[in-house]
């Protein structure tokens, strides 16, 4: 089955990409500052499994790794510098039942 079929027909998708450190970490000091200020990250290729999705099932949260960087260094220091607090008043809607991840 394709990706965005998949996407269409799960509703609890979310998107995950990966940026450069500089990039990701210019993002996390505007949203220090403004948590609320929408923040545009440019891609060599289409989204089109995420525009479907938003299409499909609205706002999707989206989850960002570095290239090339220790991915739980950045984490930890996102963490303690509150930018995913938010996190913690969303409720916990996935559970093993949910099926297999796409």
């Amino acid at each position: 089955m394709r990706l965005k079929t998949q996407v269409k027909q799960n509703s609890h998708c979310a998107i995950f990409s990966r940026n450069y450190s500089e990039h990701l970490d210019e993002a996390v000091e505007i949203s220090n500052q403004n948590p609320r200020q929408l923040i545009t990250f440019r891609s060599s290729v289409v989204w089109s499994s995420a525009k479907k999705a938003i299409e499909t099932h609205g706002q999707r949260k989206i989850y960002f790794a570095t290239v090339g960087d220790s991915n739980l260094v950045r984490m930890q220091l996102a963490q303690t510098g509150g930018v995913f607090q938010f996190v913690n008043d969303e409720p916990d809607i996935y559970s093993l039942k949910d099926g297999e991840p796409i």
